[in-house]
């Protein structure tokens, strides 16, 4: 009875109750005990005891981040799991419940009433780079690759590349999860999944008043959501592997392993792989599709290195290098809005007081952006708008954000904050629409980092490839 609405879920007692009180206001926690006596579902404590003695988190696998306190639930001394709190309290007294895989009926057709292959509905006509990748991806899930990286240039159009093997996970009677670090994509990405599959295919976590319906066979959620299930899809495929908060963190690789059914697909679709999935991409273990043009079939933009003596910068308002100005100036000439990337918040703020020093003798607003600013959402949308011309901003905006006519000037390139993938995605920034698809890009910094060099040649060799397939336009 409720197979479908708890499968393969991984809930806090209140939670599972939840779920259920949608649709039967008045059950109650004889039910879940029910489900577990009837092996549909497995109980625990949600801090439990690992090995050596030491607590363990059965939701996140957390080991380190758990204390012992005082707990208002339970009147008592009990262990609190710190690392997925924000998820609601994972604690030593409450009952974390693991549900099994719901396997619906077998739906009984005839020769009459067969349905043909769901093929996705496309808004926009893919490339043929895009064609290409999308091809080889379904072909590699059709015959059992367990792990692939999908290495598109920042622009490519990587999203749509993934339907055609969601297609053929949908038409399969498979179990799908599109997950994203960033909650701002799903938002994003949610009606176009929907256009290409249709409403009743998706469910989107998280979102006010949204929920798991049942028999829908897309999930488009946050990595934190997916520590919600376990061995739940078939078909698993992360967007922006290298964003954060995913990136780095154990606990939400921990929570994607565990949601990945027995023989479940993983493809990991990204600009910017870090050094561990080239390796593993180099050895063999994991195999690669490659997007390496963008959708308007022009090159990317390969920065400009300009060398700036350090003693140039003051750390003075207004204090900004010839060469810096001389770029503005000519972005600006050009009708251009600049988006000047900064390693701290301490640094974004004076730069922005320069450009808006700078940006009065052109008649041109200038803002400057980091995470603290309360108002950065409308900050944002003046800079789409084109009522903000210079934005400097921390790597908040690194990624996310396509605006016509962008260009990207790199400050303090050679800051330790700014390591290869970075400066890749920044640069990403510039061109990426079919109105100005070049953009110009510049790293300004008193060194030439490693860090600078393999972001160029990340660039130029993805140049190369793309040349090689024939995939780029005649400048």
């Amino acid at each position: 009875m409720y197979g479908a609405i708890l499968s393969a879920r991984v809930l806090l007692e209140e939670e599972a109750l939840g779920e259920i009180r949608k649709r039967h206001r008045g059950a109650d926690e004889r039910v879940l005990k029910a489900l577990a006596l009837s092996g549909k579902a497995t109980v625990a404590a949600a801090v439990g005891v690992g090995e050596f003695g030491r607590p363990v988190c059965r939701r996140c696998g957390e080991r380190s981040r758990i204390v012992y306190q005082l707990c208002p639930h339970c009147g008592r001394q009990c262990f609190l799991c710190l690392a997925c709190a924000g998820m609601g309290e994972a604690r030593s007294c409450k009952a974390l419940y693991t549900f099994a895989p719901h396997a619906p009926a077998p739906q009984q057709q005839s020769p009459l009433t067969t349905k043909p292959p769901l093929e996705p509905v496309l808004l926009v006509q893919l490339t043929a780079a895009q064609e290409e990748a999308a091809r080889e991806l379904t072909q590699l899930f059709k015959t059992g690759c367990r792990e692939v990286l999908v290495w598109a240039v920042c622009g490519a159009g990587k999203t749509e590349v993934a339907f055609d093997v969601i297609a053929a996970a949908l038409n399969a009677g498979l179990r799908i999860l599109y997950t994203v670090p960033r909650r701002d994509v799903v938002r994003e990405l949610a009606p176009r999944i929907r256009a290409a599959f249709g409403q009743e295919k998706l469910t989107e976590l998280p979102l006010p008043g949204s929920e798991l319906l049942p028999g829908t066979p897309i999930l488009l959620s946050t990595t934190h959501q997916v520590l919600r299930f376990a061995n739940a899809f078939d078909l698993i495929i992360l967007d922006e592997a290298d964003a954060f908060p995913y990136y780095g963190s154990e606990m939400l690789y921990r929570g994607l392993q565990r949601a990945r059914g027995r023989n479940a697909m993983l493809i990991y679709m990204t600009a910017t792989p870090d050094v561990a999935l080239r390796k593993q991409v180099s050895s063999g273990k994991i195999r690669a599709v490659c997007i390496p043009a963008r959708h308007h079939g022009y090159p990317l933009a390969v920065p400009v290195v300009h060398r700036v003596k350090a003693p140039e910068w003051s750390g003075m308002p207004g204090d900004l290098p010839d060469s810096v100005r001389e770029f503005l100036g000519e972005s600006l000439k050009r009708n251009a809005v600049v988006l000047v990337f900064v390693p701290t918040v301490r640094d974004v703020e004076l730069v922005g007081h320069a450009l808006a020093e700078f940006g009065t003798r052109y008649g041109v607003a200038a803002d400057y952006l980091h995470s603290a600013r309360e108002e950065r959402a409308q900050i944002v949308a003046r800079f789409r708008e084109r009522t903000v011309q210079l934005l400097a901003s921390t790597t908040l905006l690194e990624r996310g954000i396509t605006v016509p006519f962008t260009d990207v000037a790199v400050l303090y390139a050679d800051h330790r904050i700014f390591d290869a993938r970075t400066l890749v995605q920044m640069a990403g920034r510039a061109g990426r629409h079919g109105s100005d698809p070049v953009g110009r890009v510049a790293f300004f910094s008193s060194t030439f980092s490693s860090e600078m060099q393999q972001a160029l040649s990340m660039i130029v060799s993805m140049n190369e490839e793309a040349g090689k397939r024939g995939y780029l336009q005649q400048l």
